[in-house]
């Protein structure tokens, strides 16, 4: 997919080209906003602050209930297992 960039600008939920891409007549866009403003810098905070938080609940994981374990001395079991099964 190719893509061909033309500047433009946004106001008040409109998109106007500051030139017409010669041989376009219908294509599905992406806007990108560029720039300095507060609502693009709250914007980008926003998104920020929810991907820390999933972060830390990824990090926390979710309680079933059971009892935990610990990943690390599962990873040394399976690996020497491997080994018995290799000969080593």
């Amino acid at each position: 997919m190719e893509l061909l960039v033309v500047d433009g600008v946004y106001e008040d939920g409109k998109v106007t080209l500051k030139e017409c891409p010669a041989g376009v007549r219908r294509s599905q866009v992406r806007v990108t906003f560029v720039g300095e403003s507060d609502a693009i810098e709250e914007e980008v905070s926003r998104r920020r602050e929810a991907g820390k938080r999933l972060l830390a609940s990824m990090r926390e994981g979710i309680d079933f209930g059971g009892e935990k374990f610990n990943r690390e001395e599962i990873y040394e079991e399976r690996l020497r297992e491997l080994e018995q099964r290799r000969g080593r």
